[in-house]
């Protein structure tokens, strides 16, 4: 076997610093698992894999493309955090990278229990959320009201969650 870390890219010391106790994302202060993975070309790619899964997005000239692209932010969220709020479902493309979100009522409690509606809308990798024109499945579109009002996206996955955000 080699040397310790042979195999793995050693983990910048910037991923720990915008991580504190203090921004709600874990008491002990460390980042989501999804950020750790390092960045590399093919993320790119992998990007508008995803983003050609979205009915509108496949349709475009190959300019039209880039341009999305180039406004697609990538975004990585803790366990039982906040993905994208009800607010703003409507407004953003948010297709799942990595991970799995729920979604859930702000006046619920924050952690996610057995005991959760079976009526919940799901995401996994590769499923998005956004106004009806990009999402036609109702439960996963940001103005599904069949059940109630829009809730909050919320990330489940024990590693966190990261997404991929195109502001409409």
């Amino acid at each position: 076997l080699g040397e310790v870390g042979e195999h793995f890219a050693p983990i910048p010391a910037d991923v720990f610093e915008s991580y504190s106790p203090d921004n709600g994302c874990d008491s002990i202060s460390i980042p989501p698992l999804v950020r750790l993975r390092p960045t590399c070309v093919s993320d790119a790619w992998f990007i508008l894999n995803l983003l050609s899964a979205v009915p509108f997005l496949s349709s475009l000239s190959y300019a039209n493309t880039m341009e999305v692209l180039e406004l697609a932010q990538v975004e990585v969220v803790c366990a039982n955090e906040v993905v994208l709020d009800a607010d703003r479902r409507n407004d953003v493309l948010c297709v799942i990278w990595e991970g799995t979100c729920i979604e859930r009522d702000t006046s619920e409690n924050s952690s996610v229990s057995d005991s959760d509606p079976p009526e919940r809308s799901v995401w996994h990798a590769g499923d998005w959320s956004g106004p009806i024109s990009l999402q036609p499945e109702p439960a996963l579109c940001g103005g599904c009201t069949h059940r109630g009002p829009v809730k909050d996206m919320i990330a489940v996955s024990a590693q966190g969650v990261k997404v991929i955000m195109v502001k409409m």
